[in-house]
């Protein structure tokens, strides 16, 4: 998975990989999902750390305060949680960059060939059934059998 923040600074590039890959993925979302997430996320960080001062100083005032943020916490972490969700979904689908040097193209035609080899000289093996003395000998007994 490509990291968010990569995402969000080359979005044309990686528009332009999928498009080249020919997949499907909808990128157009991505920054409004990290604009949102990232808001949700500041004013969660905000109301945890003002309860934490708040937990120092208990009072009849800091009670009801206490209260309040934790109701406020209630609806904004199920909130920030669906926008992650969403966003990791989305950036699972992104695929890698293409390296400037592959070709692009899906029908066989558009592939280059780099260089040919030549055919792998098969050599025997260990074991193999290259005739030698011993089965020569075996074969013209068997073959002599009535």
């Amino acid at each position: 998975m490509l990291d968010p923040k990569f995402v969000l600074e080359n979005l044309e590039e990686i528009k332009k990989t999928i498009k080249e890959r020919g997949m499907k993925v909808d990128v157009a979302n991505v920054p409004a999902l990290a604009k949102a997430r990232s808001e949700i996320r500041s004013r969660v960080e905000e109301l945890r750390a003002e309860r934490n001062q708040l937990s120092r100083k208990p009072s009849a005032a800091v009670i009801k305060r206490a209260t309040d943020i934790k109701t406020e916490l209630k609806n904004l972490e199920p909130q920030l949680k669906n926008l992650e969700e969403q966003l990791e979904k989305i950036l699972r689908q992104i695929p890698n960059l293409i390296h400037p040097k592959t070709p692009r193209g899906f029908k066989e035609e558009d592939n280059k060939i780099l260089r040919a080899d030549r055919p792998a000289i098969l050599t025997p093996w260990r074991g193999s059934p290259v005739p030698n003395s011993t089965t020569s000998r075996t074969r013209r007994y068997f073959s002599n059998l009535p």
